[in-house]
């Protein structure tokens, strides 16, 4: 799981998918962003990763690797 489908994110979930298949999902909180890879064909989920509901509603007894491909505080513009 990719968390975060922003340039690094996506890079890191090609590249993944390039290795493992179909077996990869991302994971973005910007509902738009995640309209778009899904109408690309990514299998992409809309949530937040610091969401403790979040965690208790996804099945993570299959995820071998979680990747955070998130932004620094010091990159995000106020």
């Amino acid at each position: 799981m990719v968390i975060g489908m922003g340039r690094v994110g996506r890079g890191s979930f090609t590249a993944l998918s390039n290795m493992v298949g179909k077996s990869v999902w991302g994971l973005d909180a910007d509902i738009d962003k995640v309209k778009k890879l899904q109408q690309s064909g990514l299998q992409v989920i809309c949530g937040d990763a610091e969401d403790a509901d979040l965690w208790e509603r996804i099945d993570i007894s299959r995820i071998e690797l979680i990747l955070l491909a998130l932004p620094s505080l010091e990159d995000i513009d106020n």
